[in-house]
């Protein structure tokens, strides 16, 4: 669906008509879609039916949920999903970081039946964001880990950290390098 990268909106509208001609309305798929400009520190974000992705800014140490209007692939085709559909662009600012998360990691219980929770993720972001995206990464897993004790896990569990550089863009005429926000 992604041939000659098409829009964000256009990519979803593709994957949308043929989870909905395949599944024929019994099943519906989630996503969140980042398309990451490095060399401007921003991105653009498009959400259908996915959990809502934490945006930690680094000046403040504060956390913004970002809930762009979507809804999960295969609902519904044509029209009404795209009219459901919000792209939105996100500005970065140096050590600013983005976290993606699949509902297995909210979802996520303890023995007791009570589950991780968005608020305690946000929590944890705040706690360990500075430290990079692989430490956070690594301590939101071992919270779970901890916070689940010896319960099993019941859904996938997916987690991605990005977190910007801020390079300076390079001159004109020079290579940029891909892969930092």
């Amino acid at each position: 669906a992604a041939h000659h990268a098409p829009a964000p909106a256009v990519l979803a509208s593709r994957l949308n008509q043929a989870v909905a001609e395949t599944g024929r309305g019994r099943m519906f798929i989630t996503l969140s879609l980042l398309v990451l400009d490095p060399a401007g520190c921003r991105a653009e974000h498009l959400r259908a039916g996915h959990n809502p992705p934490l945006v930690w800014r680094a000046r403040s140490g504060e956390c913004e949920w970002r809930k762009p209007r979507g809804i999960g692939l295969g609902l519904t085709a044509g029209p009404a999903f795209e009219a459901n559909l919000e792209t939105e662009v996100i500005e970065f600012a140096p050590g600013d970081m983005m976290v993606m998360y699949s509902d297995g990691v909210t979802e996520d219980m303890n023995p007791e039946g009570e589950q991780f929770g968005e608020q305690r993720l946000a929590e944890l972001v705040m706690r360990h964001a500075r430290e990079g995206p692989r430490r956070l990464a690594n301590a939101i897993m071992e919270e779970a880990r901890a916070f689940r004790r010896e319960a099993e896990l019941h859904d996938d569990w997916t987690l991605l950290a990005v977190q910007c550089t801020g390079r300076a863009p390079q001159e004109e005429g020079q290579a940029k390098t891909a892969g930092e926000v």
